[in-house]
């Protein structure tokens, strides 16, 4: 995305990846006293981390976590009966005033419009894998993969069969919008 905002000649001044920002989010919760719901990844993952987080920051508020499984299919949450039933009710319940959507591109998107129309959170925020880099579960790349932009090849390296086919699409369907970007900025 930064390379083709350089080429649009909008640059964005640099990336921020959901590594990077969740830990500074888990420290401003913890001054501001926000009530801080983490929603995907895995049970164990989510256990870990807020135990890892309850033990770093004493005043943080970790009002909930749920890794549930669903299906996307034609742009709408599939059997979303347990959902609505139960994580839904627990997240309006405990009105959290931070929620962290970890389920990857483009689940995190679809479950985040499903939830907006229900719950008034201020703060969402979809940041993939990242409650697993924060415990350790998966490697974030080295310094320097990351700075030149290819820590997602990285990612690709470490899980090729969960990530290539996602990645292709993704990477198909971004090309494709930017390229049509380009051709409008050019006009």
């Amino acid at each position: 995305i930064v390379w083709w905002s350089k080429l649009l000649k909008n640059s964005l001044p640099e990336r921020i990846t959901g590594a990077d920002l969740v830990p500074e989010l888990c420290k401003k919760a913890n001054t501001e006293k926000w009530k801080v719901y983490f929603l995907g990844s895995s049970d164990d993952v989510l256990n870990q981390l807020t135990n890892q987080l309850k033990s770093k920051y004493k005043n943080i508020r970790i009002v909930g976590h749920a890794s549930p499984k669903f299906e996307i299919k034609d742009n709408l949450l599939v059997n979303n009966e347990y959902f609505d039933k139960k994580i839904l009710k627990d997240i309006k319940r405990v009105n959290p005033d931070l929620m962290i959507l970890s389920f990857g591109c483009p689940k995190q998107e679809y479950i985040y419009e499903y939830i907006k129309k229900d719950c008034n959170i201020p703060v969402t925020i979809g940041v993939g894998g990242t409650p697993n880099f924060m415990c350790h579960q998966v490697a974030r790349a080295p310094k320097f993969i990351q700075n030149m932009g290819f820590e997602w090849l990285y990612r690709l390296y470490q899980e090729p069969t969960r990530l290539f086919t996602r990645y292709v699409n993704n990477g198909v369907f971004f090309i494709w919008h930017s390229i049509k970007l380009i051709n409008v900025t050019k006009n």
